[in-house]
């Protein structure tokens, strides 16, 4: 049995992914640190609902407690930074999404992964969904390659436009070489340039609740595929019990899930130069990235003011 731990359980991922665990005989969540911004009440309720008899204030504190740490804070500043008790202790660690929000943190995450062999897994679940998935396999199948691709997802630029960046990057790979802002003052629409020559077009324009479809111009036809519901959740967690187990799995490495920083990092680039064209080499480490320290405190604000409404 696997043992889980949750880092910071401050947005519906922790029931989604602990619904999903506790549903089959291979993982089950044993420990929990709150974190700052889930408050006391919801944190007691979640913990007796799943039976959940560990919890403690310090992410090191359940180190020895649990096989791998799901970091699920909503400030993804201090993702590396809740991370580290268990990296440290050679332990792997799930960050959800986004892993990070600035270059320097996702310099860290590769070197740590790359000279200290961290094992970290994470990002988007919308990168695994059985539709992309299936259409990568039907793809692959056929010596297929993508040419041009539309991903339609969801309005939130950053915290919320990351999953359709993870979905662009399951259904084209890695490979981005530079990103055009091409929304103006409208809805988040940007541009993405491969090195194999495809380009994808990342369309953030949809309203909350409208779900994800992804439009394909490929060598063998047009597809089309579309995403809803909580499949997805489900789809990682099957991906994260195998990489546990040993067993092959369809995870990202970290340089996949930190090139999708890149390019939402790119694009916020490209905005304030008025939608130019911005490699991705050009980003700087100590560049300005996303702030989320003040996504975090916008979080928490909103969700005090609905508890204040149903009380």
């Amino acid at each position: 049995m696997i043992r889980v731990g949750l880092v910071d359980i401050e947005t519906s991922h922790r029931e989604r992914f602990t619904e999903v665990l506790h549903a089959g005989d291979q993982a089950r969540v044993v420990a929990v640190c709150p974190g700052e911004v889930c408050p006391e009440a919801e944190a007691q309720d979640f913990v007796t609902r799943f039976g959940i008899g560990h919890v403690v204030c310090n992410p090191a504190d359940m180190a020895g407690e649990v096989d791998v740490a799901f970091i699920l804070g909503t400030d993804w500043d201090r993702h590396l930074e809740r991370a580290m008790p268990f990296i440290k202790r050679g332990m792997p660690v799930f960050i959800d999404k986004p892993i990070a929000g600035n270059l320097r943190d996702c310099l860290e995450l590769e070197r740590l992964a790359r000279d200290e062999g961290a094992r970290i897994i994470g990002g988007s679940s919308m990168r695994y969904a059985e539709p992309l998935a299936a259409l990568r396999k039907e793809l692959d199948d056929q010596q297929a390659q993508v040419n041009f691709a539309v991903i339609h997802g969801e309005n939130g630029f950053f915290d919320y436009g990351i999953h359709a960046v993870e979905m662009a990057g399951g259904l084209l790979g890695g490979g981005a070489r530079s990103v055009a802002w091409l929304g103006g003052d409208r809805p988040a629409v940007h541009h993405v340039s491969y090195r194999n020559g495809a380009q994808a077009i990342i369309d953030l324009a949809g309203p909350s609740g409208a779900g994800f479809r992804v439009d394909a111009a490929t060598t063998t036809g047009w597809r089309q595929v579309a995403i809803t519901g909580v499949t997805p959740y489900r789809t990682l967690m099957e991906e994260v019990i195998r990489y546990m187990h040993g067993q092959p799995h369809r995870l990202a490495p970290i340089e996949a899930l930190t090139e999708s920083i890149r390019i939402m990092l790119a694009a916020k680039v490209s905005r304030e130069r008025g939608g130019a064209v911005v490699r991705l080499s050009e980003l700087a480490p100590d560049a300005a990235g996303f702030d989320g320290t003040a996504f975090a405190r916008q979080y928490a604000a909103q969700k005090r003011a609905v508890l204040s409404k149903s009380s």
